[in-house]
């Protein structure tokens, strides 16, 4: 056994490691980011890894060189760089002068890093070794091995290659510090110094395999063992650290690296060992079914950066791995069962001993942490059924309980069947009890199970089931115990409830905010935890996050808007520092103690995933476990958090497009803008150039965006992604301040950015003195042409002046002549103004005759068409007027006062007609003729003309007083009205005349010939029209000449609501508001009410006097009025007449508790009419509020009440309490007339009117009549 090694800082402690080499599951796994072909490389094959002073790592691989800076690689090879005489690069080093040596297949190659170009370097006999190992041996000179194990030292100042002479073919050499190591055939190790001066170091007995340099020690891989010695020290002592029989291929050993106390081996074919200083060991290989480990055992290299990330070289690329932090781990499907899960779904998880449980779609599958490898337990039934474990408990130490998809069973490993089945015994639960999620243990033998239908308790010592709560039927999502050891129940619809469990006892109340909780939130609820102290987490699938406070029921909402990249939550769990992690269907999440998303989570080594349904776990040792839809995640959450904190852009270049005096080179590195301070200057002529940038971590860097704000003329923010590189073209001249942040995901930007000042020099010609230049030499320009222009000028006017005297005689002569001819112009142009006056006069009496006698639109299509084409209106209406008994009249006065009269009266129609937009048509003696509607349609012509009728007959009728009080004649006339479709327009080309045609026009003649004098008689027809705004009573009906029976009605006049004053003469407001009203509603009213009383006329029982028909229509027209004097002027007037219409329709059924059937009547009868659901609502709502007492809530149903009784304060009160008292008596409600007045006296006194019309109108009179029955009765003077 080796002696314990000691010291100040010792490489290994293995003696503990030699009496038991073991893996430890303690030590996180690494997680790696893989880099290939498909990612920029040149070539997968990599085998040297370098840093330069930028921290751009340059790979070397069997095709060229490549540079990566976190984002993108940028490839060198014969093809953009010729200097590179062959692209298999076996070695790279850098001096203390930042430039990069390699060693390829033809010789040395440099790259200097401050010029960034290439030079090639060959020996004198220029011959192109391949030299396979390259090391910086002082500031002057390097080594180099050729793959003929000849060694070379190769002066950097003279460039030349001078062979040091030994003793043995050289197998590999190392860089120390202030030296170097050579490893002879002959088993020698040699140090070279500074000064090239050779001597034996290490003399080995055994065969010297490999050696490596790592952490001041020099690592020597024998045959016999590995050893190490302190490379510090002139002499040179071996410690043997462990023999070759540990596992470790020494003979495989490639690279070595020392980080974060441990020691990195690269293995040919065993991948990648770990040590720390206890003698420890990891071992990292492949495996091609989890894509965050190594994907491949041959390891050619390995590299540790600056920032503590170590980058492997390998046959397959590049990968790397942070060593302060592993990140993400996964386990996935695989075809070999050892070495992944047997299905893709992982929904529960638990630990048994070292080992890790998980639940599949299978059963359970058990990992190994130490060995990585898996084996399976499945149920040894034929399935018939989904044999899902959803939810794992521990029973004891080696058995668990698992509510699988299908039902509840005992687990035990240890056994040869390890799955029995505990089923329900009671047929009743068993069959509403089938899929089964949750599993909490209460004590040792009395489990909650949360099912598809709701929560059941196990006691399973007896393997009984019972039922909690069982009216809540509901999908249990989770169960879980807070802090202060309250048990909870999450239901997915039913909220959230506490299990409290007294002795025997366990039952269930609901969250005292429940109520508030379901409220306000209609999603689903999946997910439940513990943020703090009484403040619990709850998920939802489709609302995110909500988090509620247990003593004041305060919730807040954390969705997509403050950053979840789903608002479905799968899970949510608390980890030991009191942040909530949770899975969504499009990732992880997690929200710290204040309740915050934290959006600084670290996803290196994991794809953005989809989880499932309350699949998470946490161990004791706090790494937490999530199950997805494609195998599991798990990580230690103190690594994971807040990877940005130490990440900042850098400027590592500016490449311009020309070369300038400043910058030759054409660019400008990251070392140059520093002593520049990070500002430039460029001439105009070269303002296009790049700027590339980079994360001051590599590692990751794919994760990094990028945006930057540019001040100059304009300040812009503009983000950019993971691009890293910025083009500026023609760039305007003048100061600009580029300021460059970055982020890590969707972190928070960092707070200091990289800088950067570009001055852009103005052109030439936008230089002061260009312009002063141009200046002087305009001025000058100027000068000479004024003073060749004024003496051109000169000599001009002088020739000017005799022209001018020659020609101003003859210009004389010219004018006379004109003055004569314009004298006679102007005599025939005062003819010509004459005549056109003349004629713009007569053109102006005829259009005037013209518009008089036509339409104006007929004018029109005369003047454009030269006719009037005669055109069919659907809809007009047409007016008469006679006057009564104009034949004895025009034989008893004479023709010129008969005509005068005629022509006075007639004016006044034409202005009413004209007022009521009414088109006159003719005058026939003494009849007169107009019509609506035509030639420019409208929609109110019948309202119109009734309108204009009513206007006619007062006019008339004041005539007719003033006549009698001067004892004067007077005349009457008759006035007719009818609607109906017309033919209108101009026949024939002498005396042209417009006229209208159509039975329309023989029925308003007939309605004026059959009207009474003084009166304005209108048809059926035109009542449907204007019914709403009119008072009107029938007149029984007339036989038209058609053979045609038409019903009579006379308009007495517009309701008093509707018109000025009440005077029923002239429209108010209100009447053009109502008018509106109907003629813009969907509700169909007029034809719903015309149906109804049809049908209330052929089915009302003919013996209710008081319900009757009759009834109905007072109730709809006080209706009607009250609302029009309280202000009700929208669609609540139908809603209230349509209530009134169906109040008393279920007497048609029965007598008594009829409302129910009226209210059902207008339910059916309605919709077809323009009633939505909302109407129909209201008006069965009317309906009921007409039942006694009444108990109005709000003002329609005050009017609808008002209404129903309005004849108690009207003068009919006798008369329709009458009617009521025999319909009573005839249903044997009351048996005498006194029973009667006893009745009225306690319903009048009982009974209140609810509006301010019905107040103010009826109050008093009903009074008055309680009066005069209180009288009656005291009398009893009673047959």
């Amino acid at each position: 056994m080796p002696k314990r090694t000691t010291g100040k800082k010792t490489v290994f402690v293995f003696l503990s490691f030699l009496a038991s080499f073991q893996f430890y599951w303690t030590q996180s796994r690494l997680s790696f980011e893989h880099y290939r072909i498909t990612d920029g490389l040149s070539q997968s094959n990599v085998t040297c890894v370098v840093e330069d002073a930028q921290n751009q790592l340059w790979f070397g691989t069997q095709e060229g060189l490549n540079r990566f800076d976190g984002t993108t690689f940028e490839s060198f090879s014969r093809e953009n760089a010729p200097a590179i005489k062959n692209a298999y690069i076996f070695d790279a080093t850098k001096d203390a002068n930042n430039d990069l040596w390699f060693g390829t297949r033809k010789g040395l190659l440099k790259y200097a890093f401050k010029k960034g170009v290439f030079t090639s370097y060959a020996f004198s006999d220029k011959s192109a070794k391949a030299l396979k190992n390259v090391a910086v041996l002082g500031s002057t000179s390097l080594l180099v091995l050729t793959t003929k194990q000849v060694l070379y030292r190769f002066d950097k100042k003279q460039n030349r290659f001078t062979k040091i002479k030994i003793n043995t073919p050289v197998k590999s050499i190392l860089k120390g510090i202030n030296t170097c190591y050579i490893l002879g055939k002959n088993n020698v190790i040699y140090r070279i110094n500074q000064q090239g001066r050779l001597y034996p170091w290490v003399n080995s007995t055994s065969s010297i395999q490999n050696i490596q340099y790592c952490n001041n020690q020099v690592f020597v891989f024998t045959n016999k063992g590995v050893f190490s010695v302190n490379g510090t020290k002139r002499k040179a002592k071996l410690k043997r650290l462990f023999h070759s029989d540990v596992g470790l291929n020494i003979t495989n050993v490639t690279s070595m690296v020392y980080a974060e106390g441990r020691y990195y081996i690269a293995t040919n074919q065993q991948g990648l060992y770990s040590f720390d200083e206890q003698g420890k060991q990891l071992n990292y290989t492949a495996n091609l079914f989890q894509a965050n480990r190594l994907n491949t055992n041959n390891l050619n290299c390995l590299f540790l950066s600056k920032d503590k990330v170590l980058w492997v070289g390998s046959d397959r690329g590049v990968s790397c791995t942070m060593l302060s932090g592993s990140g993400f781990n996964t386990i996935k499907p695989s075809a070999d069962l050892s070495k992944g899960l047997p299905s893709e779904n992982v929904w529960s998880f638990s630990t048994h001993k070292q080992s890790l449980l998980i639940g599949t779609d299978l059963g359970i599958t058990r990992y190994n942490p130490t060995t990585e490898l898996t084996n399976h337990y499945f149920r040894s039934e034929k399935l018939k059924t989904d044999a899902s474990v959803m939810d794992i408990a521990s029973i004891n130490s080696d058995e668990f309980l698992l509510a699988c998809y299908d039902g509840i069973y005992r687990f035990n490993p240890t056994r040869t069947n390890p799955f029995k089945s505990i089923p329900i015994s009671n047929g009743q639960l068993s069959s509403k009890h089938v899929h089964f999620f949750k599993i909490k243990a209460l004590n040792k033998n009395t489990f909650l199970i949360g099912s598809s239908a709701g929560l059941l308790r196990l006691e399973l010592a007896k393997g009984t089931f019972t039922e909690i709560h069982p009216e809540l039927q509901d999908q249990v999502r989770e169960i879980s115990t807070d802090a202060q050891g309250k048990t909870w129940v999450l239901y997915e619809n039913y909220g959230l409830y506490q299990c409290i469990e007294q002795q025997t006892t366990v039952y269930i109340k609901p969250f005292k905010h429940n109520r508030k909780l379901l409220s306000l939130i209609t999603d689903p609820l999946t997910a439940f935890t513990e943020l703090r102290k009484g403040v619990f987490l709850i998920g939802t699938m489709g609302a995110g996050v909500v988090q509620i406070s247990e003593s004041t029921g305060l919730l807040k909402s954390i969705s997509k808007l403050e950053g979840l990249p789903n608002n479905t939550i799968n899970s949510l769990i608390r980890d030991r520092k009191g942040n909530v992690w949770g899975s969504t269907n499009r990732g992880l999440i997690c929200i710290n103690s204040r309740g915050s998303l934290n959006s600084s989570i670290e996803r290196r080594g994991i794809e953005p995933n989809e989880y499932n349904m309350n699949a998470s776990y946490i161990d004791a040792n706090g790494k937490l476990y999530f199950g997805g839809i494609f195998g599991l995640v798990f990580f230690n959450p103190n690594t994971v958090i807040n990877p940005s904190v130490n990440l900042y852009p850098k400027i590592t270049k500016v490449t311009f497009h020309k070369k300038t005096r400043h910058f030759p080179s054409g660019f400008v590195t990251e070392s140059q803008l520093k002593k520049l301070a990070y500002a430039i200057h460029l001439p105009y002529n070269a303002r296009d150039f790049e700027i590339k940038f980079q994360s001051s971590q590599l590692y990751g860097a794919k994760h990094v965006t990028y945006k930057y704000v540019i001040i100059g003329e304009e300040t812009d923010t503009i983000l950019i992604g993971n691009t890293n590189k910025l083009s500026f073209n023609s760039l305007a001249s003048g100061t600009y301040y580029l300021r460059l942040y970055s982020r890590y995901e969707n972190g928070p930007w960092t707070d200091t950015p990289a800088l950067l000042t570009v001055t852009i020099n103005p052109p030439f010609w936008a230089t002061i003195p260009f312009w002063l230049c141009v200046a002087a030499f305009l001025l000058l320009c100027a000068y000479i042409y004024l003073k060749y222009q004024v003496n051109r000028e000169r000599g001009q006017r002088i020739k000017l002046e005799e022209l001018v005297t020659k020609r101003t005689h003859k210009i004389q002569e010219q004018k006379e002549q004109i003055e004569r001819k314009n004298e006679l112009i102007s005599l025939e142009k005062e003819k010509v103004l004459a005549q056109q006056k003349q004629l713009f006069i007569e053109k102006e009496r005829a259009e005037k005759w013209l518009n008089n006698a036509l339409p104006s639109q007929a004018v029109k299509e005369l003047k454009v068409q030269g006719k009037v084409s005669a055109k069919a209106y659907e809809h007009a209406t047409i007016m008469f007027t006679d006057v009564v008994g104009f034949s004895k009249i025009s034989e008893n006065i004479n023709p010129t006062r008969l005509v005068n009269k005629l022509d006075v009266q007639f004016r006044k129609f034409d202005q009413i007609i004209k007022a009521n937009n009414l088109e006159k048509i003719k005058t026939i003696g003494d009849a007169y003729m107009a019509v609506g509607g035509l030639p420019d349609e409208n929609s109110t012509h019948a309202i119109d003309a009734c309108i204009a009728g009513l206007q006619i007959q007062s006019y008339m009728r004041a005539k007719k007083f003033d006549a009698i009080a001067n004892h004067k004649d007077y005349w009457e006339i008759r006035l007719g009205i009818n609607t109906g479709p017309v033919t209108a327009g101009i026949i024939g080309s002498l005396k042209m005349a417009y006229d209208v045609w159509g039975s329309a026009v023989n029925q308003a003649q007939r309605m004026e010939m059959l009207g009474q004098a003084g009166t304005v008689t209108i048809s059926e027809q035109t009542f449907k029209l204007v019914e709403p705004y009119f008072e009107c009573i029938h007149r029984g009906k007339a036989q038209m000449k058609s053979k045609v029976i038409l019903d009579m009605y006379e308009v007495l006049r517009i309701k008093p609501a509707l018109s000025l004053n009440g005077e029923g003469l002239k429209p108010n407001d209100l009447f053009y508001e109502i008018v509106g009203l109907h003629h813009y509603s969907s509700i169909k009213y007029y034809t719903a009410e015309n149906e109804l009383i049809q049908l209330l006329a052929q089915e009302l029982p003919p013996d209710l006097s008081y319900h009757s028909l009759a009834h109905t229509k007072d109730v709809v027209k006080a209706v009607e009025r009250i609302a029009l004097l309280e202000g009700v002027r929208d669609e609540g007037l139908f809603l209230l007449k349509s209530a009134a219409l169906f109040h008393d329709a279920g007497f048609v059924k029965q007598y008594e508790h009829n409302e129910p059937i009226g209210a059902a009547m207008a339910e059916a009868m309605l919709p077809k009419y323009g009633y939505n659901e909302q109407h129909i609502k209201t008006i069965k709502e009317l309906i009921f509020v007409t039942q006694i007492p009444h108990k109005p809530v709000n003002k329609l149903q005050e009017i609808m009440c008002d209404a129903d009784l309005d004849y108690l304060g009207t003068d009919s009160f006798e008369e329709t309490a009458n009617k009521l008292k025999i319909e009573l008596m005839a249903k044997g409600k009351i048996q005498t007339d006194r029973e009667w007045d006893q009745l009225q006296i306690t319903f009048l006194k009982q009974h209140k009117y609810f509006t301010q019309t019905a107040i103010l109108t009826r109050e008093k009179k009903k009074k008055e009549h309680l009066k005069g029955i209180k009288q009656r009765f005291e009398a009893n003077n009673y047959d």
